[in-house]
């Protein structure tokens, strides 16, 4: 009786451990570094104060933003961009389009998000955003898929616009 005390006393110090432990990021895809299609000469400064880190190997950097592809969920896992005077413009069509960067398997095509507003009720939600980045001059590239996130319309369409 007195072990099975001991032992319950012990109980939250083995919780609280288990809360405090801290293990580092996985990388989910092991698909190497990509060959760029548009090779940029100089990458750009989308990343001012340093690109995010972690993620997986497949960083692709673009005039208008970087984003760190993640292989397993088909979502970007970071995308950064600067936003200027110059870089927002508003109107630009939605042209969907698969990443021509990626390998096919490691991101959505179009097709992915048919019915999707009506069964789940949830739009693309540009991570690097086109009305905020829709004057510069790789504007299509914000509406691969690579830089698009299901979000709820709602927030989309609402708050987020």
């Amino acid at each position: 009786m007195n072990k099975t005390i001991n032992l319950l006393k012990l109980l939250p110090v083995v919780l609280l451990s288990a809360c405090t432990t801290s293990y580092p990021p996985q990388d989910t895809t092991s698909a190497p570094e990509l060959p760029h299609r548009n090779v940029l000469v100089q990458q750009p400064d989308n990343c001012s104060v340093g690109c995010p880190q972690g993620g997986s190997q497949q960083t692709i950097y673009r005039h208008v933003y970087t984003l760190n592809n993640n292989s397993a969920t088909k979502f970007a896992n970071w995308v950064a961009y600067s936003v200027t005077k110059t870089s927002q413009a508003s109107g630009r069509p939605r042209n969907w389009a698969q990443d021509p960067d990626l390998p096919p398997s490691d991101t959505l095509a179009p097709s992915a998000y048919k019915n999707a507003h009506a069964l789940l009720k949830v739009d693309r939600g540009h991570q690097a955003p086109l009305a905020g980045l829709g004057g510069v001059s790789d504007w299509p590239s914000l509406n691969y898929l690579s830089n698009i996130t299901p979000q709820k319309s709602a927030l989309n369409q609402g708050a987020w616009a």
